[in-house]
């Protein structure tokens, strides 16, 4: 508009020359310049100054989509809605993804929770495995032990005293199985003696007897490994007894 009213003075002032001296026309042309001149610089003013406007606009949006900061404060216009709404956008996929990241993380950390879990239960079997291998290997080391003190026992008690020899006893062992055996002691034999007998015979047989109990109906007696260091004679066993043999474990 600014152009079009400078066109119009300019034509006015084209007509009217005539009747004005050169000097007067010369000076009116210059002063019309002039206010040209002023309405094109204000003009370019304006311009820039809404051109620098919308760059700041823009550079504190950039900084305020990057922090997370609202846009209240921005002028209201297209730009700044525009800006509201990716804001508004990067926060949701942001919350959206932190949740997503926990719940993985609340995932992984119950698989490791369970993870450990399997681990130490296969652990604890494992020794709980171990443990009775060890166990079942000192039991075995144990009968073991217990079968060769019993022969070695036996060994130095002596072979069977003859028949008709003075100071013998003569035991009948009543077995669990029922069967009965015979076996002749010296009266001075320990009931240590009629035990390592039994065992090396229970080991003989392949009977699978390992805690081994004795006794008798008449007069009626027991006779545990507390009773081993009596005599036959000393036990009332002498010269001939019927004696019971039991698994003291049944």
């Amino acid at each position: 508009s600014s152009f079009s009213s400078s066109s119009s003075s300019s034509s006015s002032s084209s007509s009217s020359s005539s009747s004005l001296s050169s000097a007067e026309v010369a000076d009116r042309e210059f002063a019309e310049r002039l206010q040209q001149e002023e309405e094109n610089r204000e003009f370019a003013e304006r311009l820039q100054r809404e051109e620098n406007l919308a760059a700041t606009a823009a550079i504190s949006a950039q900084r305020n989509y990057w922090s997370g900061e609202t846009y209240s404060s921005l002028p209201t216009n297209g730009l700044s809605s525009n800006v509201s709404a990716n804001t508004q956008k990067r926060k949701e996929e942001q919350k959206l993804k932190s949740e997503q990241d926990r719940e993985y993380e609340q995932a992984l950390l119950a698989d490791q929770i369970k993870d450990i879990g399997r681990r130490e239960a296969n652990e604890k079997e494992r020794r709980e495995e171990q443990e009775k291998e060890q166990s079942n290997q000192m039991e075995k080391a144990k009968e073991v032990s217990v079968v060769e003190d019993a022969k070695e026992w036996i060994h130095r008690a002596g072979d069977e005293p003859p028949i008709g020899e003075k100071g013998v006893t003569r035991l009948r062992f009543a077995l669990p199985s029922g069967k009965k055996i015979d076996r002749r002691f010296y009266s001075a034999d320990t009931i240590k003696t009629i035990r390592a007998f039994i065992i090396v015979h229970f080991d003989e047989k392949g009977i699978d007897i390992k805690s081994i109990g004795f006794s008798t109906n008449f007069p009626k007696r027991s006779f545990g490994e507390a009773e081993d260091d009596l005599t036959l004679e000393e036990a009332g066993l002498a010269p001939q007894a019927l004696v019971m043999v039991f698994d003291l474990n049944s």
